[in-house]
């Protein structure tokens, strides 16, 4: 494709994404409910429901959770947080000596029945990612012979969070040497550069009810966002007078970490955030291949609706799933070893899910047609919360074992029949 050189590539990227949706809605439009796609060709509208074939949930076993705007510590709901925030070196003048240092987190109230919580939070030399965060057990000890560790009681009412560094650890990584030519930092005994911190509740998630939120650096606002404050007094050369100042250092980077002590599911359908949780659902739909195997029809999808009903007895305090992000599976696992199946997503916006209503409705009308244009591609769907790594949530809904029928997931076609 030859794109003007007027248009950038964000246009560019948007207008194929657009030309793509009308491709894919031309080969399998989405009517309205009942529409008969196709019936001026002669076609007969009909719809159909079919209930489950297979359906399972399951708690994910390790989440990326660098992308969200809370760094959640503490424990609830069986679950427990741990969080990390990492500061990089700032550049300082050619002379300086430090008078303090510390460190300010806005936090938003949090999730749970206490009001307040027990935090401890340490210096941590420690090389880690967002992209690829840390197992529950390989964030390490302190620094070995540094101390540097408090602990607080922290009310969830409040709103800032002031942690004061030793003027010694922070004189000794800001005096590291930087070699510039290989980016490495000559203090070989260090395992990464930045400075991290380091915040956990108690180590029984027993022991408290609260799920504290930190604001992260992707806070909707500058000032809520976690900072690094250096108060010093320096000069710009040997030869100059010396200056006071402060520093404010943004962080460059934090996640929270998370140990679900309850993963099991029961004979219930859960999706969720955080401590996540997503559902595998198959459903039966040979009697539509039987119809296309005759021969003497052509078959169009007008419309596919799953639904689900909610089971809030399941969840009544944990803040529920928002909306759901559906995928298609691309093979057996997602019943076998559900943790490790291969999905693709199929749309490219989530179903938002209305707190005033029993029922969840996700559109399917993409996966169904491709089932029944290829049997063998029928692996089923796999149903994820849209936020899986930003919040922590959780949703229940009736499985196919629900003993009321009509709470048990459904999906519905709707279609027409052309006479070859």
């Amino acid at each position: 494709m030859q794109i003007n050189g007027n248009i950038s590539t964000y246009q560019a990227i948007v207008l194929i994404l657009v030309i793509s949706a009308v491709l894919i809605s031309c080969e399998q439009p989405d009517g309205p409910v009942g529409s008969g796609v196709g019936s001026g060709s002669g076609g007969q509208t009909y719809v159909d429901t079919f209930q489950v074939e297979a359906d399972t949930s399951f708690a994910i076993s390790s989440i990326n959770t660098g992308a969200s705007q809370y760094v959640y510590v503490g424990s609830a709901f069986d679950i427990q947080s741990q969080g990390l925030i990492r500061f990089n070196r700032p550049l300082l003048p050619v002379e300086w000596s430090i008078h303090s240092a510390w460190i300010e987190l806005s936090y938003d109230g949090g999730l749970g029945s206490d009001e307040e919580i027990w935090i401890g939070t340490r210096l941590l030399d420690y090389n880690w990612s967002e992209s690829d965060p840390p197992e529950w057990d390989d964030v390490p000890a302190g620094i070995d012979g540094e101390g540097w560790e408090t602990s607080i009681i922290l009310n969830k009412n409040d709103g800032l969070y002031s942690y004061q560094l030793p003027n010694v650890w922070v004189q000794n990584w800001l005096e590291w040497e930087y070699s510039g030519s290989d980016t490495v930092w000559t203090d070989t005994t260090r395992s990464d550069s930045t400075m991290t911190l380091h915040m956990r509740g108690p180590d029984s998630f027993a022991m408290s009810n609260l799920l504290l939120r930190f604001r992260s650096r992707i806070a909707s606002e500058d000032s809520l966002r976690p900072k690094l404050f250096i108060e010093f007094t320096g000069k710009v050369d040997p030869d100059s007078a010396e200056y006071r100042d402060t520093l404010s250092i943004n962080a460059s980077g934090d996640l929270f970490i998370v140990k679900n002590h309850n993963p099991e599911t029961g004979q219930s359908l859960f999706i969720g955030s955080g401590a996540s949780y997503k559902s595998h659902i198959k459903f039966d739909i040979s009697q539509m291949w039987d119809r296309v195997n005759t021969g003497t029809h052509h078959l169009i999808v007008n419309r596919s609706v799953l639904t689900l009903h909610k089971n809030l007895d399941l969840t009544p305090d944990i803040p529920r799933t928002e909306s759901i992000w559906p995928f298609k599976l691309n093979d057996i696992e997602g019943f076998v070893d559900a943790d490790s199946a291969h999905e693709t997503g199929y749309t490219l916006v989530t179903t938002a899910i209305d707190s005033a209503l029993e029922m969840v409705e996700i559109v399917t009308t993409t996966p169904v047609s491709e089932w029944i244009k290829d049997s063998e591609t029928n692996f089923g769907l796999s149903l994820h919360s849209a936020t899986e790594g930003y919040s922590i949530d959780r949703l229940g809904f009736y499985s196919s074992e629900a003993a009321d029928p009509a709470l048990r997931p459904r999906l519905i076609i709707y279609y027409t029949e052309i006479p070859r």
